[in-house]
């Protein structure tokens, strides 16, 4: 029987290294019948692009005080306090102070040190800066907030997954991390705007710290496939958000594939032109939705050569969008039991997120990230579910208060009559934890 296909090279330039011209394997492409509004089977696999344009409506539709609902849901920090308190302490009174709360209001709150934007710091960039072209938009500064719908929330409380203690506990007790397939996080990356940019109706706007901040760069997982279903979004005004990779998006806009200018890197690229299925589709978003392209999906490790698949966001990966993918950077997503407080649960992932090279795993992963010579009974790091939140943001429930005022996430016990408190990517010291 023939195979049927729709004729499409998968591939996109990269650019030219040594001279050489480099080739990767694209982002995922809807079938053609996605583009009639069928209604087609698993539309995660088969309408990638449609679908996290849906996912787009979902978390970008008006809800309370007329805020994307995205920012009515659970933020870092309303899933992981700190200090925190046990599970146990919280299943007697879940409001108690410590307790993740699903949040009722709804102003933005500043989250602690990502994995991204500690990077930065250690390449001394300043942590805040405007954007403009002309700066080096691979490593543009950035407010990096992180939230997930109530399933997901639910999911983290139910297993005590937002303290360091809990998370050992389970990993003792063998928990699988397995999240809801309703489940869906939102990351988002925001940088200052002026007010005339905020006031043209362009922008998703926040205010923290008494700061305007535009929407630049979202992430939307959701747990509709096993692996999860990824999509990254710029705006359209982004500088170098094609580059490297491309902007792929055979649903919502034309042309539907962007190539990348290896030799014109940081330079806008040209708005594209919306469908009429998407106008549709976001007609009833605010303004700002159109101003706003999908760079890419991600539904496998590889493509049918087994080639790894490529997607990454010029913003929330700048530095390695050459090798990002965002399905195998989150399955090294993981907790271990190695020698290391509290209780012996190693302070940060079981495995690192990035290469020794600073770049992004990509492809298939390897049994050996998880196992000790690939036998399942020696186990030494557990996936949390493609979910880096877990290894990154728990705390330990020996924090101190002051502990997490530097920065936090604070993973570790205080030395007894003294010492250092491991906090974020700085110390506390002294028995107190005090800074």
């Amino acid at each position: 029987m023939a195979c049927r296909g729709r004729g499409l090279v998968s591939f996109v330039v990269a650019g030219l290294v040594g001279g050489l011209l480099v080739v990767v394997p694209a982002a995922a492409r809807d079938r053609p019948e996605c583009a009639t509004g069928a209604d087609v089977p698993n539309p995660a696999v088969n309408c990638p692009d449609r679908f996290a344009w849906e996912s787009f409506v979902e978390v970008m539709t008006p809800a309370a005080g007329g805020l994307p609902a995205f920012q009515t849901y659970a933020s870092d920090p309303d899933t992981f306090p700190c200090p925190p308190v046990d599970l146990d302490t919280c299943r007697k009174n879940p409001a108690a102070k410590g307790c993740p709360v699903w949040p009722s209001t709804y102003a933005a709150k500043p989250q602690k040190v990502t994995q991204r934007s500690a990077r930065l710091g250690q390449l001394g960039l300043p942590t805040v800066a405007a954007h403009a072209v002309g700066f080096d938009c691979w490593s543009v500064p950035n407010t990096e907030l992180v939230y997930r719908n109530r399933p997901a929330f639910d999911y983290i409380v139910a297993h005590g997954l937002w303290y360091v203690e809990g998370v050992q506990d389970q990993f003792e007790d063998g928990l699988v991390y397995d999240f809801p397939t309703a489940s869906l996080e939102v990351k988002t990356n925001w940088i200052p705007i002026t007010q005339e940019q905020a006031a043209s109706g362009r922008w998703y706007t926040l205010t923290l710290d008494g700061q305007t901040l535009g929407l630049i760069a979202m992430h939307i997982s959701t747990k509709d496939l096993p692996n999860w279903f990824w999509s990254t979004f710029e705006h359209v005004d982004n500088p170098g958000r094609c580059d490297f990779l491309g902007c792929h998006d055979s649903f919502g806009y034309t042309p539907h594939d962007v190539p990348t200018r290896p030799r014109q890197l940081c330079e806008t690229y040209p708005a594209e032109t919306i469908t009429p299925a998407l106008a549709k589709m976001i007609a009833g978003l605010a303004p700002a939705a159109k101003d706003y392209r999908l760079k890419g999906t991600m539904v496998d490790y590889t493509n049918a050569t087994g080639s790894p698949n490529l997607v990454g966001n010029s913003v929330t990966e700048a530095g390695f969008v050459t090798t990002a993918s965002c399905m195998t950077c989150h399955a090294r997503a993981t907790v271990q039991a190695t020698p290391g407080p509290p209780q012996g649960l190693s302070p940060y992932p079981g495995i690192a997120g990035f290469t020794p090279e600073g770049q992004s795993y990509n492809g298939t992963p390897d049994p050996d990230w998880y196992y000790s010579g690939n036998d399942p009974v020696r186990r030494w790091s557990v996936q949390t579910d493609f979910v880096w939140a877990i290894p990154f943001k728990a705390n330990s429930l020996a924090s101190t208060a002051a502990c997490c005022s530097a920065g936090g996430p604070c993973q570790c016990t205080p030395v007894p009559g003294g010492g250092a408190c491991q906090c974020g990517l700085g110390t506390c010291s002294g028995a107190t934890g005090a800074p």
